[in-house]
């Protein structure tokens, strides 16, 4: 084990944390933090756990409760100090590393568009931050690095050229799509407008919708302003311009007439009158249709697919140099070690087989 700081010296001659309630601080005196764990010269307490617990529950994408947010921060730390140290153990400066994530996120706001796309990415499909992906990145960077140099790809004198890529093939994302087809089927979804009115003496409903249906058509009335238009008398959610958001027409309950409609409806189709029962009558607009079937495996699905796979192989990566790391340093904890197992599953122990019989 490597000489410990004096101060860690300290620590680790005074008696272990116990549980506060199994054994309260003499009178007068409180406890103030408590030490979790250490790795080699690093140590870490429980109120630095506790600040950056404070930081992941911040996140508005991700609602975290207190346990959890405690368990990401102790081991997203002393995810930090293993790395740390194997650069330490190294004899390598981890400063380079900023560059090589730096050029990396740069490259990926330019495919995305803009840092509000890329940042819209994160957000809905890996449920992530801009800062959340910086930092797995230059995990991953430190991982492919202690990688390469135990085989020999990169040695340590030419870390200024490292370059840390993850490849996805293309087959790679075909496959991933041949076995995920659920995942990317659609519903026959049809975003609607309603226009919904009533007979009055005088004034029957159909006739008053089939003169609205012609002004919209000839271009002489907006169809979206009839529906708000206070002199119109639109019955269905006037203050949202009959706004009916996304309809499921094989499912969702519908008079028969609208439900007839949209199942044939194309985008921006504008119905008939349609009699609803009960002397009221509608016109309804298909803003915008989409067909039932698969979604197809565009440049923009591809792109979605192929930063799944290459998170699964940075985790994967990680893993694999996280408990590398742990079997060349020491780590004393043991609130530590059992987040570590959770984060970072061990690889099982290889079967031996029977022990060969005593000639």
């Amino acid at each position: 084990m490597p000489l410990l700081l004096p101060v860690l010296l300290s620590l680790a001659a005074a008696p272990l944390p116990q549980d506060p309630a199994a054994a309260p601080p003499p009178p007068g005196r409180e406890v103030v933090d408590e030490l979790w764990a250490i790795v080699n010269d690093q140590v870490l307490t429980r109120n630095q756990v506790l600040r950056h617990a404070m930081n992941l529950q911040r996140n508005p994408n991700r609602q975290l409760g207190v346990d959890e947010a405690m368990e990401l921060a102790l081991a997203d730390l002393l995810t930090d100090m293993l790395f740390r140290e194997g650069f330490r153990m190294s004899d390598i400066d981890e400063s380079f590393l900023d560059r090589v994530v730096e050029d990396e996120m740069e490259k990926r706001v330019q495919e995305f568009g803009s840092v509000s796309a890329y940042a819209r990415f994160l957000r809905d499909e890996l449920d992530m931050t801009m800062d959340q992906q910086q930092a797995q990145l230059r995990r991953v960077f430190a991982s492919l690095y202690f990688q390469w140099v135990a085989l020999g790809y990169v040695p340590a004198s030419g870390r200024n050229s490292f370059q840390a890529q993850i490849f996805v093939r293309p087959s790679e994302i075909a496959r991933y799509y041949e076995e995920h087809l659920d995942e990317f089927r659609r519903e026959h979804l049809v975003e609607a407008r309603i226009l919904q009115l009533a007979d009055t003496p005088g004034a029957p409903a159909r006739e008053r919708l089939e003169e609205i249906r012609g002004r919209v058509l000839a271009g002489e009335l907006d169809f979206t302003e009839a529906c708000g238009d206070p002199g119109i008398g639109n019955l269905f959610r006037r203050a949202t311009r009959g706004r009916a958001g996304r309809i499921q027409p094989d499912k969702d309950p519908l008079a028969p007439a609208i439900r007839d409609f949209l199942r044939e409806a194309r985008t921006g189709e504008l119905s008939e009158p349609l009699e609803l029962g009960n002397g009221r009558w509608a016109l309804v607009l298909a803003e915008e249709v989409t067909e039932e079937g698969l979604e197809p495996l565009d440049d923009t699905l591809q792109l979605q697919i192929a930063a799944r796979l290459a998170a699964e192989q940075r985790n994967e990566i990680i893993r694999k140099t996280i408990n590398q790391l742990r079997r060349r340093v020491y780590i004393w904890g043991p609130r530590a070690l059992e987040v570590l197992d959770r984060a970072y599953p061990p690889d099982p122990e290889p079967e031996t087989g029977p022990a060969p019989a005593a000639g």
